[in-house]
């Protein structure tokens, strides 16, 4: 389970997409702990972000959900 905390202090770093933050604080701190801590290189961590923003973008427009 995520600690309150822990998600609280991600939000602040890494805001998640709309369609992230619907599927819940787990799907919000995986989101978030991937791009903060999981990618040291922030040139990578940027280019990643983009094109996963991108792609949730897209998810969202046509009205897809995020499961797990």
């Amino acid at each position: 389970m995520v600690g309150q905390d822990d998600l609280e202090r991600l939000r602040r770093e890494v805001a998640a997409p709309a369609i992230v933050h619907d599927a819940g604080p787990q799907a919000e701190y995986a989101y978030a702990d991937f791009f903060k801590a999981r990618i040291s290189n922030t040139n990578t961590r940027k280019a990643y972000k983009r094109a996963v923003d991108r792609f949730l973008g897209w998810c969202h427009l046509r009205g897809l959900e995020l499961r797990r």
